[in-house]
Order: structure tokens, then sequence, then C-alpha cells
């Protein structure tokens, strides 16, 4: 009962918060992870990037024409921002014969002719090309650059900015203070993850991380100890998988929801450290409750066994016990300190 109890209060608790814990173990071992991994876009920013920039020699309306005709069919966060951008501005093209990339961009036909969005890397451009300058000095700066080119030539970028969430870098702290280690991974190119770890803090980044890689990534640091996931889209699902205990924010795609143990029921990070504090009482109170229990059996059999306790007495103790154990776990419910 001291074990059950405890887990059930806690989970009450959580789910006022706005924190539903799907696993009751990972009430245990979020007060003993030692590595905190959050994925970027859509976890520590808002995830609502938006288009701030069109650099091309084309005209823009036209780039941003091939560009949102092929990434309209992605669930992909920039790609949704391109689509949107092209809408506000009338802009509208037909796209067919598309090919994916998971983690690198996208391929399809625009009026006959192929055309590839995404980063440098999968477009394969040669090691200089124009704008690449103007493209790394905005990358410093936290924007993220969507690049397209045809069979012959890079046609132009789009320069795309995301916020950070408005309680990411004290969140961050909190954690840093509770001695975790906190790192980022991120798909985004080196100087764009860079530059929203040095704002928030975050020592450790690993960037220009495809998919599948983010789970063997999650694989290698759980050498060093316990490690929590922290993410929202639908990349996010393996390393997720992978982790030791793993968060999802609820407002990110329904296969990370599924895959995580815990779910933030809002766009926020700071029920994160309040899920960790909460872990933590937990335990203790789960403690405490078995001392008692053992405790109270040690000093109890023996005089039952001694004939030393009459049934009326054994009678009233038994409950006593068993309310007492309920009343320490019902102190989850006080607000933490």
């Amino acid at each position: 009962m001291a074990t059950p109890m405890s887990i059930a209060v806690a989970s009450g608790t959580a789910a006022k918060r706005n924190i539903l814990i799907k696993n009751g173990d990972a009430l245990e071992l979020l007060s003993k992870v030692k590595h905190i991994v959050f994925d970027k876009t859509g976890t520590l920013t808002l995830g609502l990037p938006q288009v701030d920039k069109v650099i091309s020699q084309m005209d823009r309306n036209t780039l941003i024409g091939i560009m949102s005709a092929i990434e309209k069919h992605s669930e992909h966060s920039l790609a949704k921002a391109i689509v949107h951008y092209a809408i506000e501005h009338n802009v509208e093209q037909l796209a067919d014969d598309f090919v994916m990339s998971p983690g690198l961009g996208v391929s399809a036909k625009v009026d006959g002719k192929r055309y590839w969005v995404g980063n440098l890397n999968y477009l394969k451009a040669p090691e200089k090309i124009e704008w690449s300058e103007q493209a790394n000095a905005l990358e410093q700066q936290g924007y993220t650059c969507v690049w397209c080119a045809d069979e012959y030539t890079v046609l132009g970028f789009v320069a795309l900015n995301d916020q950070i969430k408005i309680d990411a870098k004290t969140t961050i702290e909190k954690l840093k203070s509770m001695g975790k280690t906190v790192s980022m991974l991120s798909g985004d190119r080196t100087q764009v993850a860079q530059s929203v770890a040095n704002q928030l803090g975050i020592d450790h980044v690993a960037a220009e991380i495809l998919p599948n890689d983010k789970a063997q990534h999650i694989k290698s640091l759980q050498k060093q100890g316990l490690v929590l996931m922290v993410g929202d889209g639908i990349n996010d699902a393996p390393a997720l998988t992978q982790a030791d205990v793993s968060i999802a924010i609820g407002s990110g795609a329904d296969v990370s929801v599924a895959s995580a143990d815990v779910v933030v029921l809002k766009a926020a990070l700071s029920p994160i450290v309040e899920a960790i504090q909460l872990s933590k009482r937990t335990q203790t109170t789960i403690k405490q409750n078995i001392a008692f229990a053992l405790l109270y059996n040690a000093f109890m059999v023996p005089l039952a066994m001694m004939a030393m306790v009459t049934p009326l007495f054994a009678a009233i103790v038994m409950p006593i016990s068993s309310i007492i154990v309920v009343a320490n776990a019902a102190r989850l419910r006080k607000n933490q300190e």
C-alpha cells in the first residue's frame, strides 16, 4: 500500500499541474536522471517559424512558388511556414513526383522540372556558392536557412526565425542548479543550434543530427547515467523511446506523445522542473511509508505472537497504520516548495 498510494496521489497532483504521468516508473526515474536532452525546434522554441528573408537573384515570388509547391505535402514546421508565406503573398504552384529525405529535405517536379529544397548537404551544393556569407551571418543569429536548387545551380534560400520559449532559459538554469547535465539535439546547422544554445546557457550541443541518429546519441549518453529526453516532433519518437525516461510536449506530434512516459499538456517547459521535484518528493514519501510499515510490523508482530495484543487492540491499531500511510501520501498534494 505504501508505494501504490504514493504513486496514485503523485499522479493526481501532477495532472493538476498539466503533467500527465503515463508510466508509474517515471516517478522513480525522473529523480535519478543525470542527463537531460532537449530537442530544439518546438521544444526549446515555439515551433512556429516565420519567413523573414527571401534571398535570390530570381524573382522572389517565383522562388517562393517553387519552394511552397514542393513543401506543401510536408508536416515539418519549416515547410508549413514557407507554404503559409506563399499563401499570404498569393503565390501558388503545383508540384508532383515527391521524394522525401527525412532530416534533409524534399525533391519534386514543378512544371516538369525537378527541384530540391532543404539544407546544403541535401542539395550537394559546391563549396563556394553565392550568398554563403550572408547565410552564415544569419545562422549565427539563430535563423534557419532553407535552400532551393535545380539540377544545375543553387537558386536561393529562405531565412526563417523561430522564437525561443519564454520560460526556456529559467528552466535550463533551474535544471543545472539541480546538478543535471543539459544537452540539446538538433537537425539544424551547427551555427543555428549553437546560437540558441548560447542564449539558453546550454553547454552541450549536437547539431546536424539526422532523425535516426538521435536515438544513437541518447544510447551513447546512457553509458554515463540515466537520460531524460524531452521532445515534441515525429523525428523525436525514436529518441524518446530509447531514453530511460521521456517527456513529450503535448502540443507536439501524436507519435512523440504516444512514445513518451510523461506528457506536458501545455507548450511550456517549467513543468519539467515540477515533475522532477515531484518525483523526488514521491520517492521520499515512499521510503517513509515503507520504513513506517517495517517498524510497525517489527514491533506489533512479535507482540501478537506472544499474545500480548488483544484482538480489540489489533482491530483498532491496524486501520490506524493504514490511515497514517494514506495521510503521509496525501502530503504530496501540497504545493511544491
